[in-house]
């Protein structure tokens, strides 16, 4: 493990590290006394009405490439490039970048394990067959997986270890002209974003450990750079979560009405499967860090 996140784990988990150790763990829950500011000029979910601004990841007649992690008779572990859709009928997917690398070398069908969000890269699991993809989905519904991300996020989160209890739960907009549905009209009717969980609308339990990994500028911003381990998988929790304490992350056109970065800086780093040894035994898997060198140092 880079030497950097180990540091900082140990750290957040309590152990002495230069002869010192953490405070006690902060925790935020639903309708307590803390509320996270209001995002100037943000909507309510969020919502950049201006996306379609947004210039594409990448320009024309280019094609992100797609790297291999792991291989074997049963997974196929790719690192998934940012602004890339998982499947449908678009002209770059992970399905069909996974086709393109090898070429007219026969492949099983694709399934996936579980999927990370369009703007979202990192490592995504596939599986090869009907036993690989049960037993992998079996070990994500038992929440026995374990994922870490890293991210960049506005703003100095001031406790160097947290925890995000809070439920997350479909966004309803007040008015149908608000309705954002997912292009190519998946879940057709229904508003893609999320929110947090509220009285009325409590949603599904979610759960998120924060641990600041360094903290510095973006932009001429202050912004923190995190490593972030979700004990849920709900849909855009590790966004939401980060917003709903006032620290959304870089680049992220939806909750944190940014156009201005190239890209949403948050990343699947590190995914841990403990197979049984029949499909090869426990797989971990890490990419490198892509934000390195991302923020400025302070002055």
């Amino acid at each position: 493990m880079t030497n950097w996140i180990y540091a900082a784990l140990a750290t957040a988990l309590g152990v002495v590290v230069g002869g010192a150790v953490t405070d006690t763990l902060p925790r935020w829950q639903s309708w307590g006394e803390w509320r996270a500011p209001q995002l100037e000029g943000a909507q309510p979910g969020g919502f950049n009405e201006n996306k379609a601004a947004v210039q594409p990841a990448y320009g024309e007649g280019q094609v992100p490439k797609l790297e291999i992690l792991h291989s074997d008779n049963n997974y196929l572990i790719v690192n998934k490039p940012y602004d890339v859709r998982m499947d449908g009928d678009h002209d770059v997917t992970v399905l069909s970048l996974i086709h393109k690398h090898f070429g007219s070398d026969p492949l099983p069908p694709i399934h996936f394990a579980h999927r990370l969000d369009y703007a979202t890269s990192g490592v995504l699991c596939c599986a090869l067959n009907k036993k690989a993809i049960r037993t992998a989905c079996g070990l994500f519904e038992k929440r026995e997986v374990r994922k870490q991300y890293l991210a960049v996020c506005f703003g100095h989160i001031e406790q160097d270890f947290c925890e995000i209890e809070v439920p997350i739960a479909d966004f309803v907009p007040a008015a149908e002209a608000d309705r954002r549905v997912p292009t190519g009209g998946q879940n057709s009717g229904k508003d893609f974003r999320m929110t947090v969980g509220v009285e009325g609308v409590i949603g599904r339990h979610a759960h998120t450990n924060v641990t600041v990994l360094e903290r510095g500028l973006y932009d001429g911003k202050p912004a923190s750079k995190v490593l972030l381990s979700p004990l849920t998988g709900r849909r855009h929790q590790l966004r939401v979560h980060l917003l709903h304490i006032g620290h959304p992350i870089v680049g992220d056109y939806t909750y944190a009405k940014d156009e201005t970065s190239p890209r949403m800086m948050l990343h699947a780093w590190r995914l841990s499967l403990p197979l049984p040894p029949a499909l090869g035994g426990h797989l971990d898997i890490e990419t490198p860090d892509p934000f390195v060198d991302v923020l400025e140092d302070l002055r």
